[in-house]
């Protein structure tokens, strides 16, 4: 089951392992073959992989090689006509991003469609992947913008820009493989946080090189949040966002500090938090993190594998971490990735309570308007969420009570039909 759909295979002995995917949406009373709405074969092997926003977006695979590889396609109302949407996808980069209509995130590989021969096998052995984003569920991808202002957008001392072939490349942090490429919340609208680097593709071979980004857009456009890769989390409404370097040293003077050596000596790298969306960052004291002082000495650390909001609680954090020995200061890198590899450590969740100086609770003031000048799903949808500078904790009133605020009433939020445009139509069967 998927939503409101149930989706089931029927395997073809005559054409091997293909299947059909049928679906149901009666509870299984009956069930109709899904198809292409232009002649594009969806037997093989497929995968739902999102149902929301009245539309199932479907991976087909094409690739023996590549079985994570495939054409993603976007249905009807109904599930069963399906239009083909991207070619070429990875089905372990695909990600919805929360508190935003239609909108999602995946890593297209370069240069396989069509390609046969040598150049097949080079597209294979040495993928080249490149991030797109859509906000229309689909209808159209496009490239990252990277930021203009920042020092992360130069290239061999040039901008990066979209008219060059650069753009920015999103990826799983490489400490946290399996989870998703973007981190959101339904009830922080338009907020974003993500790891990756600007370039024509991504250097998924040189993770020392990746930053932390921000958005508060949705992905339209970014701002560099950490001059290295964390782990990031977004508190409830976007009160807190929370940073996490890949290591953290246990029993330092100076509180719950990173370790140097797997730092890199970037100074960006302490545990921290930012009540006002990315404008400033506090570092975390050690006395802010639950781990009882005798259950540590002062040479072991936490390798953290992803840090993660404690629902309605805006202060408090998750982070799941491995406690492991620490390596001398003066360790090569493949001491340290053959430490991480051995996984030999204790496994632990650690809870993180912030302790920001500004908790006052937000005001009917610390509410703005968002999302009405953009189209999205053929709507301009109105949204209210906290304002960027309010510093204050949880949702202001003015969410609580309007109907705008669609995680929290379950209603529609206002919204305005946008112009019709050619983009808007597709071909039907016998059209």
């Amino acid at each position: 089951f998927q939503g409101d759909h149930l989706f089931a295979a029927t395997a073809h002995t005559y054409r091997g392992a293909l299947a059909s995917m049928m679906v149901s949406s009666d509870h299984g009373r009956t069930f109709h073959r899904a198809r292409g709405a232009r002649s594009e074969l969806l037997d093989g092997r497929w995968k739902v992989l999102d149902v929301s926003h009245g539309a199932v977006l479907l991976l087909v695979q094409r690739h023996d090689e590549l079985p994570s590889v495939g054409d993603l396609f976007v249905s009807d109302a109904d599930g069963l006509v399906y239009t083909l949407s991207l070619r070429d996808c990875v089905e372990t980069s695909f990600a919805r991003v929360e508190g935003v209509d239609g909108g999602y995130v995946v890593q297209q590989l370069s240069g396989l469609g069509g390609a046969d021969g040598p150049a097949r096998k080079a597209a294979v052995e040495a993928p080249r992947l490149r991030t797109l984003i859509t906000h229309n569920r689909g209808a159209a991808w496009s490239l990252l913008r990277a930021p203009a202002a920042a020092a992360s957008s130069t290239r061999a001392g040039k901008p990066c820009v979209l008219a060059d072939g650069c753009s920015l490349q999103l990826a799983a942090h490489a400490a946290a493989s399996g989870r998703s490429i973007v981190v959101s919340r339904a009830d922080a609208a338009g907020v974003v946080l993500a790891v990756g680097h600007p370039g024509p593709h991504l250097r998924h071979d040189a993770p020392e090189s990746w930053l932390t980004y921000l958005s508060r857009d949705g992905g339209r456009s970014w701002e560099e949040a950490a001059p290295v890769a964390m782990h990031g989390a977004i508190g409830a409404h976007a009160s807190v966002l929370l940073l996490a370097p890949d290591a953290i040293r246990l029993g330092t003077a100076s509180g719950f500090g990173a370790d140097p050596a797997a730092a890199g000596g970037a100074d960006a790298s302490s545990l921290r938090f930012s009540t006002d969306e990315g404008l400033t960052w506090e570092s975390v004291p050690l006395g802010d993190v639950a781990i009882p002082p005798e259950a540590y000495t002062a040479d072991e650390l936490l390798a953290v594998e992803a840090v993660a909001g404690v629902p309605h609680a805006p202060l408090s954090f998750l982070l799941h971490a491995e406690r492991r020995p620490a390596l001398p200061p003066n360790a090569s890198a493949a001491a340290a990735a053959a430490a991480a590899r051995a996984r030999q450590g204790v496994l632990l969740t650690v809870r993180v309570e912030v302790a920001a100086a500004a908790a006052r609770p937000c005001s009917f003031a610390d509410a703005e308007e968002w999302g009405s000048d953009v189209c999205a799903l053929g709507r301009r949808t109105k949204r209210l969420r906290r304002r960027r500078a309010a510093n204050c904790l949880g949702a202001p009133p003015a969410l609580l009570a309007s109907a705008a605020w669609t995680v929290v009433r379950h209603t529609p939020a206002p919204s305005a039909p946008c112009p019709c445009t050619a983009s808007d139509y597709e071909c039907d069967f016998d059209h």
